[in-house]
């Protein structure tokens, strides 16, 4: 939540409290946790009874996103797991902007407030920041946000505001802008790169030797009955239907839209490694970065 690459998203609020008091909110982040790795997920032997249990009681989400399938954006988790992640029948996964880096598992559980059940509704890490504190009635910052309130969902009083989900590669640009846009049940992939951390995937499509693809027209899929994006709508344009031409205009001038509208900032990355950020564990000690170094608590 995926913000970040494959993980999985817990979101649990405290009941029983007074109704004019908000509720305390805990937030659980897990690292590389693909679509596939939990039980409530399909997974035929992982052991994850306390996860499966807050699942069966909770709201379980079949279509929960993360924007970017790298987990550097999103280190202000509360748990991290450093695990391969599984993503299931989903193609690809970790680095890659196919369903498997991209689509996470995600649960939400408050006891007399969100309902048991499963949603197909579409939802992303980015709707974190608006559906949490609407929930805690804390007001947003004053600030452009992509995310949507999520709560009418989560509290069964309406359906999610989402409609559409843009997804970057690991190293966006201006030039390519947007690499995948979904809205509704379909997704289209106009830049396609495989990633090493996609290279255990027996798909050659994922692995880092799969390079940079452009796709005129992009790789469209319906992923209500496709979810695991093997079967192109446009493998023969001509052959395509009046509604997937018309979902292939929407995406298309979503992608435009945005790209058009995204004022891209300097890479951090590019700025390479600065000694002087490095936490140093000998404060004033010279010579830094050298005299910084922190001893191994487990040593």
């Amino acid at each position: 939540m995926s913000m970040g690459a494959p993980r999985s998203l817990l979101l649990a609020l405290a009941a029983g409290l007074a109704v004019a008091r908000p509720p305390n909110i805990v937030l659980i982040f897990a690292d590389d946790l693909g679509y596939g790795d939990l039980g409530c997920y399909g997974h035929p032997s992982s052991t994850t009874p306390n996860l499966d249990q807050l699942a069966a009681g909770g709201l379980r989400f079949t279509d929960f996103y993360v924007p970017v399938s790298l987990c550097t954006p999103s280190r202000p988790e509360t748990m991290r797991m450093s695990r391969g992640g599984c993503s299931g029948l989903l193609r690809c996964g970790k680095g890659t902007t196919y369903e498997g880096g991209v689509r996470e598992p995600a649960l939400a559980f408050w006891p007399g407030h969100i309902a048991p059940g499963v949603t197909h509704e579409l939802a992303s890490s980015l709707d974190l920041l608006p559906t949490l504190a609407a929930l805690a009635g804390a007001p947003l910052p004053n600030v452009t946000l992509d995310g949507f309130d999520l709560s009418p969902l989560l509290l069964g009083t309406g359906k999610s505001p989402r409609q559409s989900l843009f997804f970057y590669p690991s190293y966006p640009d201006e030039v390519r802008g947007v690499f995948a846009v979904r809205t509704g049940k379909y997704k289209a992939h106009f830049f396609t790169q495989g990633s090493a951390h996609s290279d255990t995937t027996a798909d050659p499509a994922c692995h880092a030797s799969s390079s940079l693809t452009a796709h005129e027209p992009p790789l469209l899929y319906d992923l209500s009955k496709d979810p695991g994006e093997n079967y192109n709508l446009l493998g023969g344009v001509a052959g395509a239907t009046p509604e997937v031409l018309q979902a292939l205009k929407q995406l298309q001038l979503l992608k435009a839209q945005l790209d058009a509208a995204v004022t891209f900032g300097p890479s951090q990355v590019a700025r390479g490694e600065d000694p002087a950020l490095q936490i140093c564990c000998h404060p004033g000690c010279t010579p830094r970065p050298a005299c910084c170094h922190c001893p191994d608590p487990h040593a």
